[in-house]
């Protein structure tokens, strides 16, 4: 099993969910590794804009590209049939800043943000293991965390170059 980390707005989650939360989608241009996913990984949720995980997907299909609208803002037509194991609110989400000092890619807390540029993002099995741990845990018991709610409405910026439409994130 492999974990994997999608990076949603607030906007993006909803629509997910209110689709059915079955079906989670990437940019045509990480074709090559959503290839990649396969049934029984992981896909942690991580939500833009409070920089929070919020929810653990199985995959439960193969990939598969579809253009049925699902989200408002994009396509994302590289697709992967998934179930939701685990949703949480944003309130009761993990801050990746909570857990910094076990993430390998937050040992330098200047550039950790770097991380979350490119979706579905490969995590190394000790980062998978600390953020599902966590998520299971604030499951489990969960921690009110107050966050400042104009973030939510955070989009992902993109820039179009000759090679496609990338994000680039400022502020995750």
């Amino acid at each position: 099993m492999q974990a994997w980390t999608a990076v949603y707005t607030w906007a993006t989650w909803q629509e997910f969910l209110s689709a059915g939360g079955s079906i989670t989608g990437f940019p045509e241009r990480r074709w090559s590794t959503v290839q990649r996913i396969v049934p029984g990984d992981l896909i942690l949720a991580y939500l833009l804009g409070i920089s929070r995980y919020v929810g653990v997907l199985e995959v439960a299909g193969a990939p598969f590209k579809g253009y049925k609208p699902i989200w408002s803002s994009r396509l994302y037509p590289c697709r992967v049939p998934v179930q939701v194991r685990l949703a949480l609110l944003p309130e009761y989400g993990v801050p990746v800043s909570a857990l910094g000092g076990d993430l390998s890619y937050f040992q330098d807390p200047r550039t950790w943000a770097v991380h979350f540029r490119t979706a579905p993002i490969e995590e190394t099995a000790p980062d998978a293991e600390v953020i599902l741990s966590a998520l299971e845990a604030a499951a489990e018991e969960p921690l009110f965390r107050a966050y400042d709610p104009d973030r939510l409405a955070l989009d992902a910026l993109v820039y179009e170059t000759a090679a496609g439409v990338s994000p680039c994130q400022t502020r995750p």
